[in-house]
């Protein structure tokens, strides 16, 4: 496997990007004010806003063997999915995963230094490779679900690892106890999370990857098999199903007020219930002028329809009065 990894042709930024990592990380292990500048810690990031961190952080690490690590993860993906996707999605996707995921562990380090008090916490220097690990096997997920990990376990396919990086992340804050053990599965949660949002709403793939049989490429995934309640265990998803079913529903029953639009009667109410008389007859006036623009009746067979149809009834004229009988005056 791995002299299939590192055989010809090599994916060019992935290399770069990997070789630059490993060069940054030996320079910010020997040299401390490179490290306390560029590495990615949240005492700096937030409260001294040095924004350029969260890009810088994926180079500069304070740990060499995270800096080969994260290299090796980058490496590895980009063998398999840059030629697939190119360069500038490839790179897009990297960035994506990268700056959000730093940006949120942030966040929710300073949130956790509030409740907890822990100082080690804000001084800690994050590693990349747990996110963009993360963020790979999402888009293994994406890319082959149904094909099998290993030929001799066919049971243990691509659609799994998502599930099974977390579930081995977890252990480390099981084992260590202490505050800077829920960070690896925190970033791991982010990466997939931001991954998978990413690439089911947002990426533009080049046609013929994914589009229509015209070759239109779609903005993001939204095939069955990558949806969010696939990452669960298959015999959770139908109850899990059915509580998202229930949440999607008053999710846009409660954005209709903050849009400001109002969701009409016959959408909520079954067909003519709720409705007068007059509102029926125009609603089926205009369900007949559907149903005859869609079978191509124009104006013209419209016209001649109804001057086939019957004319109505033409009201009777008033009978004139009987003649007076002889010897009789008429009356005035």
């Amino acid at each position: 496997m791995i002299k299939n990894l590192f055989a010809p042709p090599l994916p060019r930024l992935s290399t770069i990007l990997a070789t630059c990592m490993i060069g940054c990380s030996f320079i910010s292990m020997f040299i401390a004010p490179v490290c306390r500048l560029f590495c990615l810690m949240p005492s700096r990031t937030i409260i001294q806003l040095c924004l350029w961190n969260l890009l810088t952080g994926a180079f500069f690490q304070e740990n060499v063997i995270q800096g080969i690590l994260t290299a090796l993860v980058v490496f590895s993906a980009g063998k398999m999915l840059e030629p697939l996707w190119g360069r500038l999605i490839w790179g897009l996707f990297l960035i994506t995963v990268h700056l959000a995921t730093s940006s949120i562990m942030c966040v929710e380090l300073l949130l956790l230094y509030s409740i907890t008090g822990a100082e080690d916490l804000l001084s800690i220097s994050l590693s990349c490779w747990e996110p963009l690990l993360a963020g790979f096997v999402v888009a293994l997920k994406q890319r082959q679900p149904e094909e099998p990990l290993f030929s001799t376990s066919p049971l243990l396919r691509y659609k799994h690892l998502p599930l099974l990086l977390l579930c081995g992340s977890i252990p480390f804050a099981l084992i260590l106890l202490s505050a800077r053990s829920v960070i690896m599965p925190l970033q791991v949660i982010n990466g997939t999370l931001i991954a998978w949002v990413y690439l089911r709403f947002f990426q533009t793939l080049p046609q013929g990857i994914i589009g229509d049989q015209n070759g239109s490429a779609f903005r993001g995934d939204r095939s069955p098999s990558f949806a969010f309640i696939t990452f669960f265990p298959e015999w959770l998803q139908p109850t899990l199903t059915i509580f998202g079913n229930i949440l999607g529903r008053l999710w846009n029953y409660a954005l209709i007020p903050c849009r400001g639009r109002r969701t009409p009667r016959a959408a909520i109410l079954p067909a003519g219930m709720g409705l007068s008389e007059s509102e029926r007859e125009r609603q089926r006036q205009r369900g007949l002028q559907v149903l005859q623009s869609a079978l191509g009746t124009g104006p013209t067979s419209t016209s001649a329809a109804a001057a086939a149809a019957p004319s109505p009834p033409q009201p009777q004229q008033a009978s004139p009065e009987p003649a007076p009988p002889s010897g009789q005056e008429p009356s005035k």
